[in-house]
């Protein structure tokens, strides 16, 4: 049945026994069921009217000339409801790749165009949203690009589902505000990854030493580029100490309640050269895994699919052996053999902005965020003069730099090839002690 848009209104009385006229109508729907808006006040029918037809027109706008009822779809009922789930299932979407995209869409999408039927999402609309995420809420410059993606993609969708004839998206823009030395009224809220120096490194290391929660995990971006999840998915089976080859097979990540691995990002598994300083820093943290009193042990087994539908596969965290689990010793440990999670970097990341205890300290480096590690790495590596292709194969980026995407989807470089630069990935930083003066 199509979906009529009519303002009616109705006779109300006023608190203080006053009559008074309220215009009524009701929207698209939203989780099936159609939102009645209103408003009283006016003093006669006529009023109420007009008042009613203005906040209807604002709300299923005029943008579209279509005779296409799909239109009328409410902007949440068809992302809840079309785009989540197909986008979804096209793209194989791991577990927090979704849940990312959700949170994304009910903080900073549905707030602000939920309500409006697909037609009734203008240009201006959807402009005023986007700058309202970044002056209002001042959200980070990468987080307002982010979100402003997210809704080309889903307005796309609709598109070439025929839910409407063109996107208003061509129309909207991403506030754009340079960030000047002495002008950082929104420049502050630009979230900065950049190459960490060399000093601030020196306090870093120097404040987490070797046997700390951070400083593992910390080297291994650092000199093995891998992403938080990757370096405490990270199990001492996977580093070839004879061949000096440290193979990403896996991510840890927290699944509806759960530590489980996944495979990396983009299901970018490949072998990083394991350069001498990281195999001295491994090594050491071995040694000191001898002395510890194990308590617990651990088991992995692939989850079935009816629990998690992701073609990468999704393997749980057992403490006991069970059939078809295999054992997992894993490179970040507590004393005890309880495995580490990402969450333990919290305190660190806080202490390193000089926010740790809620009591403001001198930061050890204020831009820090641990993938700034991994872009301390490609940076360091292109300065030495790395070809950016072969740092974003050891990076395991989606697509290689320099390169075509066709190129980049049948080229692969050799393992043999990227074992060449292990001198350059030891000199990505050396330590203060160990430096020529």
């Amino acid at each position: 049945m199509a979906i009529k848009f009519e303002v009616k209104t109705r006779k109300k009385k006023s608190t203080t026994g006053k009559t008074v006229y309220q215009y009524y109508f009701y929207g698209p729907k939203i989780n099936g069921k159609r939102k009645e808006y209103s408003r009283s006040g006016f003093a006669s029918n006529k009023e109420a009217k007009i008042a009613g037809e203005k906040a209807l027109a604002e709300l299923v706008g005029t943008g579209f000339k279509s005779n296409n009822e799909l239109c009328n779809t409410s902007f949440e009922d068809f992302v809840n409801n079309i785009w989540f789930p197909g986008k979804s299932n096209e793209k194989n979407w791991q577990w927090l790749t979704s849940e990312g995209y959700r949170k994304r869409i009910k903080n900073n999408v549905l707030p602000y165009l939920g309500k409006y039927p697909l037609k009734g999402l203008t240009p201006v609309i959807i402009q005023n949203a986007v700058n309202h995420l970044f002056y209002e809420r001042k959200l980070s410059a990468n987080s307002v690009s982010d979100t402003y993606g997210l809704i080309v993609n889903i307005l796309r969708y609709a598109v070439d589902l025929g839910y409407i004839e063109k996107s208003p998206m061509v129309l909207v823009s991403v506030p754009k505000v340079d960030k000047c030395e002495d002008d950082d009224e929104y420049g502050i809220y630009t979230q900065t990854r950049d190459i960490i120096p060399e000093e601030a490194l020196d306090k870093i290391f120097s404040r987490f030493p070797a046997g700390t929660s951070f400083n593992l995990p910390a080297n291994l971006a650092l000199y093995a580029t891998m992403r938080l999840g990757e370096a405490f998915g990270l199990l001492w089976d996977d580093i070839d100490f004879d061949n000096n080859i440290i193979h990403i097979k896996r991510q840890m990540q927290y699944i509806e309640g759960f530590w489980c691995l996944t495979n990396p990002k983009y299901n970018s598994k490949r072998d990083i050269p394991l350069c001498k300083r990281l195999k001295e820093i491994l090594l050491e943290e071995k040694n000191r895994q001898n002395s510890y009193n194990i308590i617990y042990h651990y088991y992995i087994k692939k989850a079935p699919d009816s629990n998690i539908k992701n073609t990468h596969g999704v393997y749980d965290i057992f403490c006991d052996y069970g059939e078809g689990c295999e054992e997992a010793h894993f490179v970040n440990i507590n004393p005890d053999g309880s495995f580490k999670n990402p969450n333990i970097l919290q305190h660190a990341s806080a202490v390193i902005h000089g926010k740790a205890n809620r009591k403001e300290t001198e930061p050890l480096f204020e831009d820090f965020n641990f993938h700034s590690l991994r872009h301390t790495f490609s940076s360091r590596m292109i300065l030495q003069g790395v070809s950016p292709m072969y740092v974003s194969q050891l990076m395991g980026h989606k697509d290689k730099e320099g390169m075509n995407r066709t190129t980049a989807r049948y080229v692969h470089i050799p393992f043999e090839k990227l074992e060449e630069f292990t001198e350059q990935i030891n000199a990505i930083y050396v330590p203060e002690s160990e430096r020529d003066w």
